[in-house]
């Protein structure tokens, strides 16, 4: 029950909040946010793990949203490890960022990712590693699908590496820039 938003589109972010308070029935009650102050710390997470032993306020879930997770500190991020892993039977966690370059590789492994990013913003495969799942090999292997006309096998290789829609990155605009 924990995801990771990749974005920097505030609205998508909020949306896909919006479908799982819905999608669970989470009451205001039952919905935690955690904002960085101007980071995110540790007496935050202790803070937000003694208030997750008590039941939810209303209804049977909880859910609590982590925003912008690059902005906690690798202490806070390391307390957060396993809450990500294994969050009690009837909580939901959703951390968000515009990218996960800051964000400790072992709480990326823990979240199922949700990207809205266009591949167009990147101008060089190493720009492209940065977003979770992508390695070397996987963005140049985009890139060349592209340059070679092979569009259609793009989506097949970025679905297999965490989900990513083709349509929401536009794939069009991954060639070259000029």
């Amino acid at each position: 029950h924990s995801q990771l938003i990749i974005s920097r589109d505030i609205e998508f972010i909020k949306a896909e909040i919006n479908k799982k308070k819905v999608q669970y029935q989470i009451s205001p009650f039952s919905f935690i946010e955690i904002n960085p102050e101007p980071s995110i710390g540790i007496a935050q997470v202790r803070s937000l793990k003694k208030s997750l032993t008590l039941m939810p306020a209303e209804g049977k879930y909880r859910l609590v949203v982590i925003n912008d997770l690059q902005k906690a500190t690798a202490e806070a991020q390391n307390a957060l490890l396993k809450l990500f892993e294994e969050p009690s039977e009837n909580t939901l966690i959703i951390a968000t960022a515009p990218a996960g370059a800051k964000i400790l590789p072992t709480i990326i492994s823990r979240c199922r990712i949700i990207r809205q990013t266009s591949i167009g913003e990147f101008k060089t495969e190493k720009e492209l590693m940065q977003l979770p799942g992508i390695g070397e090999a996987i963005a140049a292997k985009a890139r060349e699908f592209v340059r070679t006309g092979h569009i259609q096998f793009l989506d097949q290789l970025l679905a297999e590496q965490g989900g990513l829609s083709a349509e929401l990155m536009q794939i069009e605009n991954l060639g070259p820039k000029r």
